[in-house]
């Protein structure tokens, strides 16, 4: 498994490690019907991609690097903020599980 399914896996977990306590069933239920909801995103963002890049059947995009290049500004910021978040909600459910 590559290493970034690896970190986003590790945020998951320790979120759901410390929410657990406080929303149970919300989390059970994610844990059965999660991979359902995560297709459904998957097909409903393909759907918003593809409409917004070829609204009328015919792309709309002239220059595919630059639209490369600005989707990928725009989503590495959240993912480092998440990615680095996770870090230390990890380090810091590892440090409460040493005695």
């Amino acid at each position: 498994m590559p290493a970034d399914h690896i970190s986003s896996l590790d945020i998951v977990w320790a979120y759901a490690r410390l929410a657990y306590p406080l929303i149970p069933g919300l989390i059970d239920w994610l844990r059965e019907h999660g991979r359902v909801a995560v297709q459904v995103f998957f097909v409903i963002a393909g759907f918003l991609s593809a409409k917004k890049l070829a609204s009328s059947g015919i792309s709309l995009v002239t220059e595919p690097i630059h639209a490369i290049k600005q989707r990928y500004g725009r989503l590495i910021i959240p993912y480092l903020a998440v990615t680095h978040t996770g870090n230390r909600i990890r380090r810091i459910d590892s440090s409460l599980d040493k005695p």
